[in-house]
């Protein structure tokens, strides 16, 4: 499911396409729709290529979620009995682009289209060169798939999946698109609302899992509180640690209202951050980020999730230590006697870690709806009291969070519990001693995992995992050739952009880290049975070790596939100087490493700490 963040990055490439090629009235025409068909699809009309299909007035097909499918082309583009006035397709024409919680909105004029993302589906937007491209490459070989797609006269606005599994719904105008989702950051007062409405429902459950859980469960009661994003996973300024029960996170106003504050803060500074974020990555209307844009996402919109150590204030750090060395000794103290113990009556000793100047656009923005009384509390009254520290404990209530030398280094906690996905906090999980209180009956569960082994940088598309809209299977891809750079349409060597010498120099420098990872791993393993670190000579060893020729036989194999995929000559594929090592000069060995042998030393480092 997109995350707030995630759909407000296909609204921003979608209305910078639309502002860079609709300049005027003809080339807002739509001159086609596309869609990939399905397996059963292809074989009804005996299509075997595996390309984009054309869509007119005889595409009957349905998608969606399961009983709540919906046609692909509206009825009123079909042809069909009980409709007697066809609409042609070249009829519609782009009016506007409108931002919808996990949906896009497009105004046809005549007719209107919402399509909810729901899985692994994003827009993507190719110029007419790139798209006559993309409509020669099958499905097989780009590893996505074209769900829908408009072709206007200079640029297509495509919805690419990886599953197919989007919801199109569409309408003669916007209110026939059915209820929308409130959007926290417009209607933050209807979201409070939503939120309160659905702590309500949920008392008459038994509340006995983890909050996590319960706010990713939300999506069957109340979509408002799920639409955003996991922010215990994301954001520190919530104070809320990850493994707390449910009724124990939202029958606390002061836990409550900085979640939603937080959620606000996501929201306001995307808005803010996504447009010089994504400018460098888009190219002509292609979203193509290089490995470093891919790593600026989570330097920038992310604060704790993926990340095995980050910078955080130094009163923040210092409060989630405290937090963290009182319940180690409340669970030392009473492990002796077997005992349990209630946080519900240590709670005063071990308030939530809080830094609230990560809230403070929140609080200057929100004039009707400040939360601050709730989230701050009132300390002369016990019965409003919050669960953080005075701010006579804590200096200025405000932490300045630009100053480097105010900020100290925190390494994290991550859990995984019966949900998918890894939780991140800055609070240890609690004892196995430790309970809510007497009426405490869950048996909820949380593992502890290695942080290391789930970071940002170990995640990435090419090995299907997809965080953040940098990540997405559709994206462009960089291609470097010498002082050359290419933005090829998707992954493999089928671009029209790409030259025989780039196809070569690609598949041996994909080849070159699969085989120094490989030999770093060896390594790896071989100290890891004899139970030692591996050494620096061994892991220098094997990132200078030379190929064997059963090495260089595969590479070239690898080489004249990758020549085939790309649809050069047989001739060319034979070629000698694309595919013999000797062809070229062996150059001499520099002593500073390349980015390959840099990324499987690091590759190898990483190893070893989990070792």
């Amino acid at each position: 499911m997109p995350e707030v963040v995630e759909g407000l990055v296909h609204y921003v490439t979608t209305t910078m396409a639309v502002d860079l090629f609709c300049k005027s009235y003809r080339s807002r025409q739509v001159i086609g729709m596309y869609a990939d068909y399905t397996a059963a699809e292809d074989k009804a009309v005996g299509i075997t290529s595996g390309l984009v299909q054309q869509l007119n007035c005889h595409s009957h097909m349905e998608w969606g979620t399961n009983r709540k499918q919906t046609p692909l082309v509206a009825e009123e583009l079909q042809l069909l009995e009980q409709n007697p006035y066809l609409i042609p397709i070249e009829m519609l024409k782009l009016r506007g682009v409108f931002h919808s919680v996990r949906a896009l909105i497009l105004d046809f004029g005549i007719l209107w289209l919402k399509l909810a993302y729901l899985t692994h589906t994003s827009v993507q937007v190719y110029s007419q060169e790139c798209w006559k491209g993309l409509l020669k490459i099958p499905k097989s070989r780009r590893k996505f798939h074209i769900g829908l797609a408009f072709e206007f006269q200079e640029f297509a606005l495509a919805f690419v999946s990886m599953d197919k599994l989007f919801q199109p719904t569409w309408g003669l105008c916007r209110e026939d698109l059915g209820k929308e989702l409130t959007f926290v950051y417009t209607d933050y007062l209807v979201f409070l609302h939503s939120i309160a409405n659905w702590i309500q429902e949920q008392r008459k459950t038994s509340r006995t899992d983890f909050a996590a859980s319960a706010i990713r469960d939300a999506n069957k009661v109340s979509d408002t509180l799920y639409h955003g994003v996991k922010p215990t996973s994301h954001h520190p300024f919530t104070r809320i640690p990850a493994c707390i029960k449910e009724h124990e996170l939202f029958d606390s106003p002061s836990r409550v209202a900085p979640l939603c504050d937080a959620l606000w803060c996501l929201v306001h500074q995307a808005n803010v951050k996504l447009p010089s974020l994504l400018r460098p990555s888009w190219d002509n209307g292609l979203l193509a980020p290089d490995a470093a844009a891919r790593r600026s996402y989570p330097d920038t919109m992310l604060r704790i999730y993926g990340k095995d150590k980050v910078f955080l204030p130094s009163r923040l750090v210092e409060l989630a230590i405290k937090h963290n060395e009182t319940v180690q000794k409340l669970d030392e103290a009473m492990s002796f006697d077997d005992g349990v113990w209630f946080r519900s009556e240590w709670i005063h000793a071990m308030p939530d870690p809080f830094e609230p100047a990560y809230l403070l656009e929140a609080f200057t923005a929100l004039d009707k709806e400040y939360l601050g009384h709730l989230i701050f509390g009132c300390y002369e009254d016990p019965a409003h009291a919050t669960l953080i520290r005075p701010s006579s404990d804590i200096g200025c209530v405000f932490s300045s969070l630009n100053e480097r030398h105010d900020c100290h280094q925190f390494k994290l906690f991550a859990y995984s519990t019966s949900k998918k996905g890894v939780l991140w906090s800055l609070i240890s999980l609690y004892p196995d001693n430790s309970m809510i209180d007497e009426s405490d009956t869950s048996l909820a569960t949380a593992q502890v995992e290695t942080p290391g082994n789930h970071t940002f940088r170990k995640q990435g598309t090419e090995n299907g995992v997809a965080i953040g809209p940098m990540e997405y299977a559709a994206n462009g891809r960089v291609f470097h050739a010498g002082l050359r750079v290419v933005k090829v349409i998707a992954r493999g060597y089928q671009d029209l952009s790409l030259t025989i010498h780039d196809v070569v120099r690609m598949a041996k420098s994909a080849w070159r880290k699969e085989f120094l990872v490989r030999e770093c791993s060896k390594v790896v393993k071989r100290a890891q049975k004899e139970n030692r670190v591996p050494t620096g000579p061994e892991l220098r060893a094997a990132d200078h070790k030379a190929m064997t020729p059963s090495d260089k036989s595969l590479r070239d194999r690898r080489i004249a596939q990758a020549l085939a995929e790309a649809g050069f000559e047989s001739s060319q594929i034979s070629s000698p100087k694309g595919l013999s090592a000797s062809a070229s000069p062996k150059k001499k060995m520099k002593t500073r490493l390349s980015g390959d042998k840099r990324m499987a030393l690091e590759y190898a480092k990483e190893n070893i700490v989990m070792a």
